[in-house]
């Protein structure tokens, strides 16, 4: 019977191994400011191209996908009313992460008719 346990556990150790090798994410950190004034800018909606994967910046204008992200070339999409939508284009890492520091949004002028 124990023998039997230790080749039930080595086989699920094995699975696991097996499917955390093929399940290489990364992660992509960054904050948002304002491209005048250099402020941090709130409630940023941060969407990754063709995934269901969204961020919203905090108070300080940072973002983050932890560990989620699957490696290789991504484009993030950045969106506030008021501003003008931006995308960026990252490569991410194997269990790495990407940085994106300071990414600046233009203010976008209202006209009202």
């Amino acid at each position: 019977m124990l023998n039997m346990k230790k080749k039930l556990s080595f086989f699920f150790v094995l699975i696991f191994s097996f499917f955390s090798a093929f399940s290489q994410n990364g992660t992509i950190t960054g904050s948002v400011q304002d491209d005048k004034s250099n402020e941090a800018i709130s409630e940023v909606k941060v969407l990754i191209q063709n995934s269901d994967m969204q961020s919203f910046s905090d108070n300080d204008g940072v973002f983050n996908f932890k560990n989620n992200v699957p490696a290789g070339s991504q484009t993030l999409i950045f969106s506030k009313y008021g501003y003008e939508n931006k995308s960026f284009e990252v490569i991410v890492p194997e269990n790495g992460t990407v940085s994106i520091d300071k990414l600046k949004l233009k203010y976008k002028i209202q006209v009202s008719t």
